[in-house]
C-alpha cells in the first residue's frame, strides 16, 4: 500500500449477529459503535470508519472466530481495505500483559484495535478453501493450513 503510514486502527469484536467496533484515531481517541453482522452492517461499518478516519490510512483487525468473521473480512478485502484476521490467543495474551480485567464486546474491540496499533499484524489474504473444513482466510500470527 505504498509508503503511507497507518494512522487509524479499527478493532472489531465479531459475533454471529453483531460487530462491535472500536476506531483509534491518530490523536489517541477511541470511538465505539456496534453494527449488525450482515451485508448492510458491513457497509455501515465501512461508512462509519470512512466518516471518522478523515482520509487516513486504516488498518482493520478482528480475531478469527470460527467463521463469523469470514463475510466481513471478505467484504473489507473486496473494498481494498487493509484487514488482518488475528489468532485470538495473541490478542488474549496482549490483554493479559496489559492487565485487562473486564471482558465485554466493547472492551474486546478496544483491545483488538490496540493490538493492531501496537503489533501491526500482516494483512490477511484470501485463499480458496482446500476442503469443507479449511478456513478461507489466513490469519495473521498463524501458519497456513486448515
Amino acid at each position: 500500500m505504498g509508503t503511507t503510514t497507518t494512522t487509524t486502527f479499527v478493532g472489531i469484536d465479531v459475533s454471529k449477529k453483531t460487530l462491535d467496533a472500536c476506531l483509534l484515531t491518530p490523536d489517541g481517541k477511541a470511538r465505539d459503535h456496534a453494527f449488525a453482522n450482515d451485508p448492510d452492517g458491513h457497509a455501515a461499518l465501512v461508512a462509519w470508519v470512512d466518516g471518522h478516519a478523515s482520509g487516513a490510512d486504516v488498518h482493520y483487525g478482528m480475531e478469527s472466530t470460527g467463521g463469523y468473521e469470514d463475510a466481513l473480512a471478505t467484504h473489507l478485502h473486496a473494498a481494498a481495505r487493509r484487514v488482518s484476521v488475528i489468532n485470538p490467543v495473541r490478542v488474549k495474551y496482549a490483554g493479559v500483559v496489559r492487565g485487562r480485567g473486564n471482558k465485554t464486546d466493547k472492551a474486546d474491540a478496544r483491545l483488538i484495535a490496540g493490538y493492531v496499533r501496537d503489533h501491526r499484524p500482516r494483512p490477511g489474504s484470501r485463499r480458496p478453501p482446500r476442503s469443507a473444513n479449511s478456513r478461507p482466510w489466513s490469519a495473521a500470527g498463524t501458519t497456513s493450513g486448515p
